[in-house]
């Protein structure tokens, strides 16, 4: 031995080792001369004649093999007075072999990240979203179970590091050397948490995926830097640990995301700025200062305000069907199949359900509707010909009733404009006044599984009809009819005639939607009493500027935006 260096010449060459060991000062030795850094190198290179770094005071396992720290200072301390393991001469035993939770963390947890996102990218190209789905969050929750197993194995090590462990007189030094086991369980607790954080993110708000995703990132590179500076403090190699870990991969993948989100919703806009320019000059000139119309919106929002929106767990539609007392034109057991559950409280989660309560409620709501028009000066589009639409009741693919969600593709004008008239002039010749119709099956399907992430019972605007109002006072005196009816509930009020409304989303076009339910002896009898409908309330300048043409920039709209 000289000074501090100590040189060992084996007899047997290439000789192999995995580890080594050595004695500290007894208990009651000067402990102030144990080595407390150490570097160990093996002359694995006799032609060249070089030195090759082996082992050191405290290292860390990678997938690369061992990083060295010699810098860090390993922990003489001898053990607690009085423990079992206390005695006279202390070993410290360096294990270079990995350990299980090394194992765990770099073997394994790789292994199922390379099958869980080919699955994940294989899924995604073939289009099977829910597997796609059910994998991405898999593979996370799935890593983030390895880490903390590792990051709990590594605290069994590092329990043993401290002399309390079942070692006897040695002290056992796993994956990193004194302390370093409890660097690494840290370290894999740092992991852990982002991956349980963005599992539970994008289950519970898909939609928002790519702001998730760039968060898990940069919440990676912050574990990252606490891992390299201030446990190994190795920030030579930061930068590289940083580029070659997925936090930079999610981050890129965020912002790719982000800036094609960006240029599909300026796509979308780009569709409707021509009618959205239409709807805001409209609204401009109703809700200016100084204009009749402004202080009658003002009105109308605050008897809007006044009727209270019930809990989101209510506005959604329920299992009450009879099905003892409704005439259906198939077989009893034919018809159950309908009936989706024995609890007529339990969400409805059949689409086939959903539409025969549709079915059963549409003329009962019609009903309901001019009565509520008749008390308010409420308006409906007529039918530029005989043909009746009473007993069309789906929607058929190029027609939909105009304000339901957003200006339909309209009927023929008369004169080159639409013709609205009053339910009281309409009684003669009810069959040439054009009602709203039953949602489309296609763009249920769609919603259900664009906005409502396969719950079927989130689907209230089903049943649906439109009143459609040549001024403001008569827009409100429908409302409060509806409020005044015994037989409505009413759930909730969209009021996108608020001032303060931001039409963005509906691309300008405004209405009053009401969801409600209708509660009637008829409607308790079939079973329907619990059906969440809706009618949408328009102001007849609204209703005018919807055209075809619109309609269809809209949907493009729509689908581009995925809604």
């Amino acid at each position: 031995m000289t000074g501090d260096i100590l040189i060992l010449q084996l007899d047997e060459q290439g000789l192999p080792a995995d580890g080594y060991f050595f004695d500290l000062s007894p208990g009651s030795g000067p402990a102030g001369n144990d080595p407390t850094q150490w570097l160990v190198e093996a002359w694995s290179y006799p032609e060249i004649g070089e030195w090759q770094q082996v082992g050191a005071s405290v290292w860390r396992s990678n997938g690369d093999g061992v990083v060295l720290f010699p810098f860090l200072s390993f922990d003489g301390r001898p053990p607690m007075p009085g423990h079992s393991n206390c005695t006279d001469q202390r070993r410290v035993r360096v294990d270079m072999r990995p350990s299980w939770p090394g194992i765990v963390l770099w073997v394994v947890d790789n292994a199922i990240s390379a099958a869980g996102w080919i699955l994940f990218a294989t899924s995604g190209m073939v289009g099977a979203r829910p597997m796609s789905q059910a994998t991405f969050l898999g593979l996370f929750a799935i890593k983030s179970a390895l880490e903390s197993a590792s990051a709990i194995g590594y605290h069994f090590f590092h329990a043993m590091d401290d002399g309390t462990g079942s070692s006897g007189a040695a002290r056992s030094l796993t994956d990193g050397g004194d302390g370093a086991a409890g660097r690494e369980a840290i370290g894999s607790w740092l992991y852990a948490v982002p991956n349980a954080m963005l599992t539970l993110l994008v289950w519970w708000r898909e939609r928002r995926a790519a702001y998730h995703i760039g968060a898990y990132g940069a919440l990676l590179i912050a574990c990252i830097v606490i891992r390299d500076e201030v446990l190994y403090r190795d920030s030579q190699n930061l930068a590289v640990n940083v580029a070659l870990s997925f936090s930079f991969t999610a981050l890129l993948l965020a912002a790719i995301l982000l800036i094609c989100r960006h240029y599909v919703l300026r796509r979308a806009r780009a569709l409707v700025k021509g009618d959205w320019n239409r709807y805001n000059d409209l609204w401009n000139s109703l809700s200016a200062p100084g204009q009749p119309t402004e202080q009658m919106l003002r009105e109308l929002t605050a008897v809007a305000s006044t009727i209270p929106k019930a809990p989101p767990d209510l506005i959604r539609q329920f299992q009450r069907q009879r099905l003892d007392s409704l005439e259906w034109p198939c077989s009893a057991s034919s018809a159950r199949a309908f009936v989706a559950g024995p609890n007529p409280s339990d969400p409805v989660r059949s689409l086939d359900q959903l539409f025969l309560q549709a079915y059963v409620l549409h003329p009962i709501l019609l009903t309901k509707v001019k009565c509520w028009a008749a008390a308010s000066e409420g308006c409906f589009l007529r039918l530029p010909d005989s043909r009746s639409s009473i007993s069309s009741l789906e929607d058929s693919s190029s027609a939909v009733a105009p304000g339901v969600g957003h200006p339909g593709a309209p009927p023929r004008r008369e004169g080159g404009r639409k013709r609205y008239v009053r339910w009281s002039e309409a009684l003669e010749e009810p069959w040439r006044i054009k009602w709203g119709k039953i949602k489309s099956l296609s763009r249920s399907i769609e919603k259900v599984s664009r906005v409502y992430h396969q719950d079927a019972s989130r689907l209230i605007d089903l049943v649906r009809q439109t009143v459609i109002y040549r001024e403001v006072c008569d827009l409100k005196a429908g409302l409060a009819a509806m409020q005044r009816d015994p037989d409505v509930t009413l759930l909730r009020i969209k009021n996108r005639l608020d001032p303060a409304f931001n039409a963005s989303d509906s691309a300008g076009y405004r209405s009053v939607a009401v969801n409600l339910r209708l509660s009637t002896p008829e409607t308790v009898a079939l079973g329907v009493d619990l059906h969440v409908c809706e009618v949408q309330l328009i102001l007849q300048s609204m209703a005018e500027l919807a055209s075809e043409e619109g309609h269809k920039h809209y949907a493009k709209f729509r689908n581009l935006r995925g809604e």
